[in-house]
């Protein structure tokens, strides 16, 4: 053995005998095991381990699996309602509305539905369709959860046996496969379809088919059309979204699927399947008798622990047999006083149809999102029906601009103070808003414009700031809008696509009450199951939705409104906040020549509690083609008649507090007309105190006015020429780039746009002034046109120091204004007011003087005049 080498080991590998390779054998000369041989030894020891953990797992889930049998259907445990005070106010039964009917009393076409679309190999599995399953393992894996369900009809039928904390989602399915087994084999095919269709929940309070036929079409079981019966299928995927009440377009939707479906599975049907897909149901009408202490509140509530059972996994059918205790957000008092107020016809307008002026109202804790009381019409006819409070989508109007434009404008640097033209206006091509009253005042604040609820200054803000921002700041306060419709100045307006309702107005104005914090509207704080195991827990969702001061500044806004503007009927021993809301008639010819609104709103909070009130009719028009619009009645009448009784009643015996002022609150006199500091030339009426965010305080001073000579006959700027002219203290209103289409009330304060036409040469300069107060006053003095008929009826009464001009405006034309010279008993002096309008104000009038008035007509370009009136004198009680 040269080199020492072992007789029975290869010096070198051979590639034909492995066991020349070299490493081939161990140390103790044993083969080493192959790797495949590894990983199946490994890999059957990981399988045995997986499968011994399953079994074990399946039997503790299964330890205590009860007998099944037809009693499970219906448990008879009751689950049970709170209100905020732990008083228990209403008991949920579900055997108020099932009958139960057999399957010859079905019509073939519903039970092949309900096959097709829930459990298509159901005649032929076991009461576990494995293939399913396998499919729905699959489509978990690939989504990383566990989404897909695989429930055969069979399995859901268990389901209702099982009422533990369904969060379990794997122990639930296991239980259910094994209750499954169980009655499968106990029970026929048939009868186990039977019982299913028996038992399901289809929404509104119906349980079994023959109910939900009743609830939903008036009419029998076996009485159902084709597209019926796939209604009814499809509404027991989800009985809220689904609704043919609530939501008719996802209804017909989810009814399309159905057939489509049937049609696949079985082509017999395809020429019955496109005859349904244009079948348009007819729902139930009439009055159901409500079972429900609160309907309205109660309704919501049920909706809310339906969509919570969802993502718990729990069937919403357990919310009646499941023996829950629900714990509310209900105030008993606040609900008694608005079904009070709901049930007191002197709270709502007449109406010119059969059908009422219906009406809803949401009330909610400003602090924390809780919904302390709901009324959904006036009054409650069906069970789970339409929730106007929470389910309708209407245009709020002008209650829209504190979310929309003042909010959106004060976070961007604006404030209270910041003024706009009020004059008719088109801005762009063609979008040019009214005014509610007609009336047009000049430059305004904002502070202003949301006390006397003008539309213009709103719109101008709006465009100051741009659509997107009141579209972002209305996404945070949780109003639905959308970014690309919604993106014009009819935002300002309440112009949303998709509408708003009640208790979504109340989320977003309870924000303003809450230093800008948003919390949306929740009515169940907590679900406790009949084991005393909490399965839910309202946890705080608040969002800061605007700076403190912003919200401070839009609340000291909104009492304004309240102490001085359009809600006034809303005044209460206490601070209030509010705002008002008109709609226009659509563009419809059934309304066309009818003055009117569409809807009503009005919204106002205290620093404890909001409410929002909306009014209007269901539909544009009666059964028989009536217009239907409310007439003259506006948000501060008759809605903030009822927020007043509820909210006043509400609130009677708390302790009454202010709105809390931030430390970043500051204030200063501002120029009115500006929106900046004083100057010296500010008139003292044109100044006011008012609030600023700190960081926002203007520095800079007012510069709008200066000293003007006027021709006191023309109006126009006084030229050399001009006899005797008079020096006023005049504004220039602000520049725009809108078209400017008319003038406001406060035109005879701006500095005219245009000079005298008159007198131009030293020859045209005629004193017309020697006769006042001695006679007439109609000589012609050489500018004036005789052709132009002078205004008639001129009358001159007084209220205080202020005296009231009022005139007959006997000239056509779109151009013609008026000038009034005012003059003292004693005094050669002449004020001189220019207006467009046929009647006046002269306000701060001294005491113990007798002033003397007349009139005449103009052409505003200066071109003709009428004679003077003959002068009409007042005089002012000494004080």
């Amino acid at each position: 053995m040269p080199n020492g080498e072992h007789p029975n080991r290869p010096t070198t590998p051979n590639k034909h005998n492995p066991q020349r390779r070299a490493g081939s054998r161990r140390k103790n000369g044993k083969p080493k095991r192959g790797f495949w041989h590894t990983f199946g030894l490994a890999a059957t020891i990981l399988i045995l381990v997986i499968a011994a953990v399953t079994l074990a797992y399946t039997a503790v889930v299964l330890k205590d699996l009860p007998d099944w049998d037809s009693t499970h259907m219906l448990s008879a445990e009751t689950s049970f309602l709170y209100d905020t005070n732990g008083e228990l106010f209403m008991e949920l039964h579900a055997k108020e509305n099932r009958t139960n009917v057999s399957l010859d009393e079905m019509p073939d076409y519903l039970l092949d539905c309900f096959i097709t679309s829930e459990d298509t190999r159901f005649y032929n599995h076991f009461g576990i369709d494995i293939k399913r399953i396998f499919g729905s393992f699959v489509a978990d894996v690939k989504a990383g959860s566990f989404a897909q369900g695989a429930s055969t009809i069979t399995m859901q039928l268990a389901r209702n046996a099982i009422l533990e904390n369904q969060d379990k989602k794997l122990a639930r399915k296991i239980k259910e496969a094994a209750l499954a087994l169980q009655i499968e084999n106990r029970y026929s095919k048939d009868e186990i379809l039977t019982m299913y269709l028996n038992e399901i929940y289809f929404g509104h309070g119906a349980y079994g088919v023959q109910a939900a036929s009743q609830r939903y079409f008036a009419k029998d079981v076996s009485e159902l059309t084709l597209s019926e019966c796939a209604i009814l299928t499809g509404v027991i995927k989800n009985p809220k979204y689904y609704s043919p009440i609530l939501n008719i377009e996802n209804c017909y939707k989810k009814r399309d699927v159905v057939l489509n479906n049937l049609a696949n599975l079985k082509p017999e049907y395809k020429t019955q399947v496109a005859e349904a897909k244009t079948e348009e149901i007819t729902l139930k009408e009439g009055v159901e008798e409500s079972s429900y202490k609160y309907p309205w509140f109660t309704d919501y509530v049920i909706d809310e622990a339906e969509d919570i059972f969802t993502d718990l996994g729990i069937d919403n059918i357990n919310i009646y047999t499941g023996g829950f205790r629900i714990y509310t957000t209900l105030d008993p008092t606040v609900q008694g006083l608005m079904e009070e107020a709901y049930a007191n016809n002197n709270n709502f307008p007449s109406s010119n149809t059969d059908n009422p002026v219906q009406s809803s109202m949401a009330v909610m804790d400003v602090n924390n999102g809780n919904v302390l009381g709901l009324i959904g019409g006036r009054e409650h006819t069906t069970m789970r029906g339409l929730n106007r409070a929470a389910d309708i989508t209407r245009q709020p109007g002008s209650a829209f601009k504190p979310i929309g434009v003042f909010s959106a404008a004060i976070e961007k640097g604006y404030s209270p103070a910041t003024v706009a033209n009020d004059v008719p206006t088109t801005f762009g091509s063609n979008y040019s808003p009214d005014n509610y009253d007609g009336r047009y005042r000049g430059v305004i604040s904002m502070r202003a414009a949301a006390k006397d609820s003008v539309n213009i200054p709103a719109v101008k803000f709006l465009q100051m700031i741009g659509p997107k921002a009141g579209i972002s700041m209305s996404k945070k306060l949780g109003i639905k809008v959308d970014e690309s419709s919604d993106n014009n100045l009819a935002l300002a307006l309440g112009g949303l696509t998709y509408g708003t309702c009640p208790l979504d107005m109340a989320a977003a104005y309870a924000a303003f009450a809450n230093a800008g914090v948003y919390s949306p509207p929740k009515s169940i704080l907590k679900i406790v199951d009949s084991g005393d195991n909490i399965v839910y827990e309202a946890t705080p969702n608040q969002t800061i939705a605007m700076k403190d001061t912003t919200a401070y500044m839009v609340t000291s806004m909104l009492q304004t409104v309240t102490n001085e503007g359009t809600g006034r009927r809303a005044r209460l021993s206490r601070p209030v906040a509010s705002k008002t809301g008109t709609t226009q008639l659509p563009d419809k010819s059934i309304f066309k020549g009818i003055k009117g609104n569409k809807d009503a709103w009005f919204a106002a909070y205290t620093p404890e509690m909001v409410g929002v009130v909306w009014m209007g009719y269901d539909e544009d028009q009666s059964s028989n083609g009536t217009p239907q619009y409310l007439r003259q009645i506006y948000g501060g009448k008759y809605p903030a008649q009822i927020w007043k009784y509820v909210i006043g009643g509400a609130t009677k015996n708390l302790p009454a507090k202010s709105f809390t002022k931030p430390s970043g609150i500051v204030s200063a006199t501002i120029d009115t007309k500006s929106g900046l500091l004083v100057s010296k030339l500010t008139p003292n009426s044109y100044t006011k105190t008012e609030i600023f965010d700190k960081n926002n305080l203007p520095k800079e001073i007012s510069s709008i006015w200066q000293v003007v000579k006027i021709c006191p006959e023309t109006g126009g700027k006084a030229t050399e020429y001009c006899p005797n002219p008079v020096e006023k203290i005049l504004f220039t209103a602000p520049k725009e780039s809108n078209k400017i289409t008319g003038r406001g009330a406060d035109s005879s304060l701006q500095v005219p746009t245009k000079t005298c036409t008159v007198h131009t040469t030293p020859q045209a300069n005629v004193d017309n002034n020697d006769n006042k107060g001695k006679g007439n006053g109609n000589n012609n003095d050489g500018s004036a046109d005789t052709t132009m008929n002078t205004p008639t009826d001129f009358t001159v009464s007084l209220n205080g120091t202020t005296a009231f001009l009022e005139w007959t405006d006997n000239i056509s034309g779109p151009s013609v204004m008026y000038e009034i010279e005012r003059w003292e008993e004693t005094s050669n002096e002449t004020k001189t007011i220019t207006t467009y309008f046929n009647d006046v104000s002269d306000k701060n009038l001294s005491s113990g003087k007798t002033y003397y008035y007349r009139i005449r007509a103009v052409y505003e370009d200066k071109s003709q005049y009428s004679s003077w009136s003959s002068p009409v004198s007042v005089s002012v009680p000494a004080e």
